[in-house]
């Protein structure tokens, strides 16, 4: 995993959409959720990716797509 990853995710998406709020909540790899068990058992960091379900739907389709693009150049750039 290059060191800094997922910072420069939530970067690139507050790059493209500058007046949309990422909010990033770390928790420690104590609490019980899917992704401590995977980093648990395979050392896998990973992300939880979440919207909420009462957005409007114009800016989930945004957020989304500024979200998949920003991953899949900084992959890219590997």
């Amino acid at each position: 995993v290059p060191p800094g990853f997922t910072d420069d995710w939530l970067d690139a998406i507050r790059a493209a959409l500058p007046d949309y709020e990422v909010v990033d909540e770390p928790y420690g790899l104590g609490a019980p959720v899917s992704k401590n068990w995977f980093y648990e058992t395979f050392q896998a960091p990973s992300v939880t990716y979440e919207v909420g379900d009462e957005q409007d739907r114009g800016l989930l389709r945004d957020v989304s797509e500024a979200a998949a693009e920003g991953m899949m150049q900084l992959l890219l750039d590997l």
